[in-house]
């Protein structure tokens, strides 16, 4: 299915990232958050250039919203929230990550 449709996944993808940008506390409290990132880590395969951008970009917004504006009253939740997330996936994203660059 990925494979098929990287325009989707590009696009789905860039959206999940812009919600991570404008509204990210409530992006992080969603139920769906974890299937997003499952589906994140079966795309990082994908060699299409724009949609393993937009999975990239999604990675690196999600990690970066639990270390940025630490000023902002949201701050402690929203670091909470990553740090969990970091502890169930940051091995399976690592080894994705890794993978994705050497074969591709």
């Amino acid at each position: 299915g990925l494979k098929n449709n990287p325009g989707t996944v590009d696009d789905f993808f860039r959206l999940n990232a812009r919600f991570m940008q404008r509204a990210p506390l409530p992006y992080l409290q969603t139920e769906f958050l974890k299937s997003v990132v499952e589906c994140g880590l079966m795309s990082t395969r994908l060699e299409h250039r724009e949609a393993n951008a937009s999975v990239m970009k999604f990675f690196y917004d999600l990690l970066r919203a639990g270390r940025t504006r630490d000023t902002q009253d949201d701050f402690e939740a929203r670091n909470h929230l990553i740090i969990t997330l970091h502890a169930e996936y940051g091995e399976r994203l690592t080894e994705s990550l890794i993978t994705s660059a050497v074969l591709h």
